[in-house]
């Protein structure tokens, strides 16, 4: 089994900035999305724009 994360930028019109910059790293203008696979199977689960948790696993 494989279990990753990746992140992809927000659309332009949507990015956060602070003193009209954009913010950098993993931040507001990230959506994380989590992925598993084994050799049959793969599942793809949103956790929204901050590091993948429990929390954000869970909740729809």
């Amino acid at each position: 089994m494989y279990l990753d994360e990746t992140y992809f930028t927000k659309v332009k019109s949507k990015l956060t900035t602070k003193d009209g910059k954009k913010l950098r790293g993993i931040a507001r203008n990230k959506i994380g999305v989590g992925v598993a696979c084994n050799e049959t199977k793969s599942i793809f689960i949103i956790t929204g724009t901050s590091k993948p948790s429990r929390k954000s696993t869970k909740e729809p």
